[in-house]
């Protein structure tokens, strides 16, 4: 399985490479309209979401799982 995310980032809340837990957040059906990749979903964020920068995990997150775009 595979995952692809593109985030903006308006409020520069992210720093790249860092791990963030998010809390409230939304999964809808992407737009047509406004469709940057070809997914079904989308992560919808509000005023109520939050990122936290987690310093380290514990969790192992396999690179070879996961698709990434420069």
């Amino acid at each position: 399985m595979g995952v692809d995310w593109v985030f903006l980032d308006e409020k520069h809340l992210l720093k790249e490479g860092g791990i963030y837990e998010m809390r409230v957040f939304d999964v809808v059906r992407s737009n047509g309209h406004f469709k940057l990749l070809a997914s079904l979903g989308s992560i919808r964020f509000d005023d109520q979401t939050k990122f936290v920068e987690l310093a380290e995990t514990t969790a192992f997150i396999p690179t070879e799982q996961f698709r990434f775009w420069k």
